[in-house]
């Protein structure tokens, strides 16, 4: 299944220089947040992608941020590859698994 991604890190690495043009970045409360709405893929190609740029997918995030992160999706809706999106949580591994963790472990 190919969705897009929502990668985050600090906030000191918004904008590098080496970044793309096209490359879409949104700070909020000190965390900047890069939108690969134009790139699709796995859970794993999308967390490799973003730990590569030095991020992870986003994870933990207050009801502040959903609410941030919602918007900006809107914002983006037009230009999405896939109407769903990764972020960083996963369900345990196992048939009947019901527990979910992001990917820092909480």
């Amino acid at each position: 299944m190919e969705m897009s991604l929502i990668r985050e890190f600090s906030v000191d690495r918004c904008a590098p220089r080496s970044a793309p043009e096209d490359t879409q970045l949104a700070a909020f409360d000190h965390t900047c947040y890069e939108f690969g709405v134009g790139r699709g893929g796995s859970f794993e190609e999308a967390r490799t992608q973003c730990r590569n740029h030095g991020g992870d997918l986003v994870h933990g995030m207050t009801p502040a941020a959903t609410s941030f992160l919602y918007a900006e999706l809107e914002r983006r809706k037009s230009n999405l590859k896939t109407q769903l999106v990764w972020i960083g949580v996963q369900k345990d591994p196992g048939l009947v698994a019901k527990t979910w963790k992001w990917v820092n472990g909480k």
